[in-house]
This record gives structure tokens, C-alpha cells and sequence, in this order.
């Protein structure tokens, strides 16, 4: 049991370096069944829920690449596959074992599953807003700084959210709050305690309002334009630039470099 939370952190370091997907799911089916047999129970939902980053990324890769080729189709429909089906077990686990504390988080997931059904069906994502805003109304109510600063991240997603669901001005506004809120308060502590989470987090922020605004053909007046192009630049700097004495590299954040250098290179 002791080393579960190295394992678990190291998967968490190389789900976020491209090219290694297949490596990060071959440690997890190691890490997991083990987990499960210790009954480990919080570990084990963690670890699907890393399973189900891997799929997002796969999905993000293909979703970003050129051309119709049949890998591209594949690998978006096994990336959704996979995140919706470790989402579900995710959620299974929670309720079979009683896992109280991580109830709100799973909003997180099933919330996301949701974006994706509705952008393939081209509607808006209306059960998606439900779950993000019932996740960051939980997190916020937490005495806990380990729980509650997870209403950070899910404000993010709550944004995206509604602005696909036609809220541009609230969105957006909710959007720059939290990218703000993340340097002060728990944002604050948080990017003390563990800087790869607050740095993918709050870059993560602004990429998720960018591209909401993509998607919807969305032309921003010079005031918001400026706003996005300041956000950007901040989510790029905390990335190329970690603070002595962290043990990171910037090739560590690969994924969220180019997630915000092609929300810069749409707009700017």
C-alpha cells in the first residue's frame, strides 16, 4: 500500500508526455488489479480515472490531427470509448464500495463524457453543465484543501460549458475568475504543494475556454481578445518556466504547450 502514491504519481507524470499512452495503460493494468486487491478503494477509482485521461489524450491527438485517414477515425472513437467506459466503472466502483469522498469528483468525468456525446451529436451540452456546476457546488463545501481545491479545475470545465451552451459572457467571465483564482487562496497553496497539477490545471483553464470558442466560430470584440491573449501568455510562461528547486522539466508539459499554442495560433 505504501507505494501507491509514488506509482500513482508517476503514472500521472507520463500520462502527460505524448507518445507514451500504451506504456502509461500497461502500468496501470499492473497498478490496478493490485489496488484492488488490497482494497484500496480511493486508489482504485484514481486509477481508472488516469485511465481515462490516456483516452482523452488519444482523442485529443486525433481530434487535432489533418485529414480523414481511418487511423485518425479510430483513434478518436477508442479514445471516447475508453474515457467513457472508465468514467461508468469509475462511477460503479464509487457507489459498490461507498467511496463518499470522491462522489463529487466523479461529476468531473461523467460531466466531460457528456461534451463529447454532445458535440458528436451536435447539441449542446446541457446534462455537462449540470454535472460541473453539482461538482464545483460540492468541492467548495469541503473543510479539506485536498478535496476542496478540485473546484478549481471543475470551474474550468463549468465555463467551457456554458459557453458551448450559448452563455458566452457568463462563461467567459467565469473563465478569467478562475484562471485568477488560481494565484491566490488554495490556488496559492495549491501551486506550493504540487505544482505539475496547479500548472496543467490553470493552463488547462484558458485552453478549455479557447476552445469553446473555436468550436462555436465565436469572433471576440479587442477588450475580450485582449483578455484571452493575456491568459495565454501567463498559461505558456507557467510552462516553460519551473520554479527552482521543482522537479519538473517543460518537456513535462508537452501536452498543454501545444494544446495552448494551437488555441494562440487560431486566434492570434
Amino acid at each position: 500500500p505504501e507505494t501507491l502514491p509514488f506509482l500513482r504519481q508517476q503514472i500521472g507524470l507520463i500520462r502527460e508526455e505524448k507518445g507514451r499512452e500504451e506504456e502509461t495503460l500497461r502500468l496501470i493494468g499492473r497498478v490496478r488489479p493490485e489496488a484492488i486487491k488490497l482494497e484500496e478503494h480511493e486508489h482504485v477509482v484514481n486509477l481508472y480515472w488516469e485511465e481515462y485521461l490516456v483516452g482523452k489524450h488519444i482523442l485529443m491527438y486525433a481530434r487535432d490531427s489533418v485529414g480523414l485517414r481511418p487511423s485518425r477515425i479510430y483513434n478518436m472513437a477508442s479514445g471516447f470509448f475508453r474515457m467513457r467506459t472508465s468514467a461508468n466503472k469509475a462511477a460503479e466502483y464509487i457507489e459498490e464500495h461507498d467511496v463518499d469522498n470522491l462522489r463529487a469528483r466523479s461529476h468531473r468525468f461523467l460531466g466531460e463524457v457528456s461534451m463529447v456525446e454532445s458535440a458528436a451529436l451536435k447539441r449542446p451540452p446541457v446534462k455537462a453543465e449540470e454535472h460541473f456546476a453539482k461538482a464545483v457546488e460540492e468541492f467548495k463545501k469541503y473543510p479539506d484543501f485536498g478535496q476542496r481545491k478540485n473546484a478549481l479545475e471543475l470551474s474550468g470545465f463549468l465555463a467551457e460549458a456554458m459557453v458551448l451552451n450559448g452563455k458566452i459572457a457568463e462563461g467567459f467571465e467565469l473563465a478569467k475568475e478562475t484562471f485568477q483564482a488560481y494565484d491566490e487562496g488554495d490556488g496559492t497553496t495549491l501551486k506550493e504543494t504540487n505544482y505539475h497539477e496547479w500548472a496543467v490545471w490553470k493552463s488547462g483553464c484558458v485552453t478549455k475556454l479557447g476552445h469553446a470558442l473555436i468550436y462555436l466560430g465565436i469572433e471576440l470584440d479587442e477588450e475580450r481578445k485582449s483578455v484571452l491573449k493575456g491568459m495565454l501568455d501567463k498559461a505558456r510562461f507557467i510552462l516553460d518556466n519551473i520554479p527552482e528547486g521543482v522537479d519538473l522539466e517543460p518537456e513535462d508539459f508537452q501536452i498543454r504547450r501545444e494544446d495552448v499554442a494551437g488555441v494562440e495560433a487560431y486566434f492570434f
